[in-house]
């Protein structure tokens, strides 16, 4: 490793659950926000205290998901992480809908994460945006 490795911070994104079990189980791979970034590179998944649960409760009826019971989904913290590759304009398609948080292209941006990788649950706070982990 070379000295910018072991001081370079590590960049998270905060997404509720069941979300950020989709995106780092890579059933989701475009990420909806209202924000763009012009940040590349890995980024941590966060899965904030938050649970949806009208939409964690849908999801659990699809019986071909093995989606966790919610009891088991990790809350307040970093779960893994991606390679965020690029990022969508507003109304700029694709990519299937089933794909993306929210649906489709709309007035979001997309935000494209790849290649994810599963980590022990590392308790972290969450902070709006891409942030540094502390």
């Amino acid at each position: 490793m070379t000295s910018k490795t072991l001081t370079s911070p590590r960049m998270a994104i905060s997404m509720m659950q069941p979300w950020a079990w989709l995106f780092i189980n890579g059933i989701l791979r475009i990420d909806d926000r209202t924000w763009s970034t012009a940040y590349r590179g890995r980024l941590w998944i966060h899965a904030s205290k938050k649970v949806h649960e009208p939409f964690y409760a849908e999801l659990r009826k699809n019986k071909e998901l093995a989606l966790p019971p919610l009891s088991q989904l990790e809350q307040g913290g970093l779960i893994g992480y991606t390679d965020l590759t690029a990022c969508l304009t507003p109304g700029e398609g694709g990519y299937p809908s089933e794909l993306r948080a929210h649906g489709g292209p709309g007035g979001h941006y997309g935000l494209i994460l790849e290649r994810p990788v599963k980590t022990p649950f590392e308790p972290t706070r969450g902070l709006p945006g891409i942030f540094k982990v502390r």
